[in-house]
């Protein structure tokens, strides 16, 4: 259809009260596509015209969100699920829009590389993966916008490869505790990815118990990662980080996190504006709970700057700050503490040669 119709094209898949595609097996290959002046757009729509969401599943283990939130699902014996789209070589400027994809291994995978693609108005349930890309390839220009995905094990979204310019906003991903995939997490930033812009979000209630350690971040990025800007931005709930950041020229402003282990780890080179964190959560596994933290390693050594910070705690259990790591060192400036008494403001961990200053003085 995309070969007949060329670039401009859109193509409608019927989104009636009945209609329900099963996919089980069959994984739509896209393999043409567009101009970035005349996209092929594939959206649903009911039979009279008017806006509808296309039900298109596979045959993953079927799954309904618990009624609490606290509510762990092992996912480690299920049947992860087939794919549903899969964007090949050849592709480039497709817009998925009004689609409601679901029990799928990968809602959409990106198999090569490809420059213009627009995710709108979506949501996803109970997948593995929403998003998924292969390693090393160089994926541009895309938006991920007003999508929501309620359940899943792995990367809701894996921004990764060599390519930049990526924009997620509006998006909401909750996992819903599906536990057992080791290392759930709302956007896997790796690879070489830079130039990416997450806002208006918000990531829930990632979970994971497979090792001493337990992992599941809202959003996480590694060394190689840079320009990077979070803003406006929610993370709770989760067993590890809120952020989880080793990146370089990375901001994070205007954004709140609670409820998380720890609710800000930063190894690189981080810049926290007017944010605030709240009652930090240790759910298990080794460690303990801590507002912000830095770290080092053999490749990334952190760097943070915080200009204006507001920080609450009713637990005297939890640290505020958490310092680790030779070298590594913290600033802080424009801060509000309101924490219950005997709750530590610093706590050193492992190689604790971390330098911290704050003006004015927080002892």
């Amino acid at each position: 259809m995309i070969t007949q119709g060329g670039p401009g094209s859109i193509i409608h898949i019927r989104a009636d009260e009945n209609d329900f595609y099963d996919l089980t097996g069959r994984t739509l290959r896209i393999e043409r596509g567009g101009t970035e002046q005349a996209p092929v757009t594939i959206r649903g729509v009911r039979s009279d015209g008017s806006v509808g969401y296309a039900h298109l599943h596979s045959d993953r283990t079927p799954w309904t969100l618990p009624t609490s939130p606290e509510t762990v699902t092992d996912t480690s014996q299920w049947n992860p699920g087939g794919d549903l789209f899969l964007v090949a070589s050849g592709a480039q400027h497709i817009v998925f829009e009004h689609l409601d994809l679901r029990r799928a291994g990968n809602a959409i995978k990106l198999s090569d590389r490809m420059h213009g693609l627009t995710i709108r108005n979506c949501r996803g349930y109970n997948v593995r993966r929403f998003l998924e890309m292969n390693s090393n390839i160089d994926v541009s220009d895309v938006v991920v916008s007003h999508v929501t995905v309620i359940g899943f094990s792995k990367h809701c979204f894996r921004c990764r490869g060599t390519g930049g310019n990526w924009l997620f906003e509006a998006v909401s991903a909750n996992s819903g505790r599906q536990d057992g995939d080791n290392f759930a997490v709302g956007i896997g930033i790796n690879e070489m990815a830079h130039g990416i812009v997450i806002r208006d979000s918000e990531f829930a209630n990632c979970h994971d118990s497979q090792n001493r350690y337990w992992n599941g971040d809202g959003v996480s990025s590694e060394e190689e990662n840079s320009n990077i800007l979070i803003e406006h931005v929610v993370c709770h709930g989760h067993t590890d980080g809120g952020l989880d950041l080793k990146s370089s020229r990375t901001t994070v402003r205007n954004c709140e996190f609670y409820d998380n282990k720890i609710n800000v780890r930063a190894w690189g080179d981080i810049a926290l504006i007017n944010n605030i964190t709240r009652s930090a959560h240790l759910r298990g596994g080794v460690g303990y709970a801590a507002h912000i933290g830095v770290y080092a390693n053999k490749e990334v050594t952190a760097n943070l700057r915080i200009d204006g910070i507001k920080m609450l705690e009713k637990n005297p259990d939890v640290s505020l700050f958490s310092l680790g790591g030779e070298n590594a060192t913290i600033s802080v400036v424009r801060y509000e503490i309101d924490k219950a008494p005997g709750t530590a403001l610093i706590r050193k961990d492992r190689a604790s040669g971390a330098t911290m200053i704050a003006n004015p003085p927080l002892l």
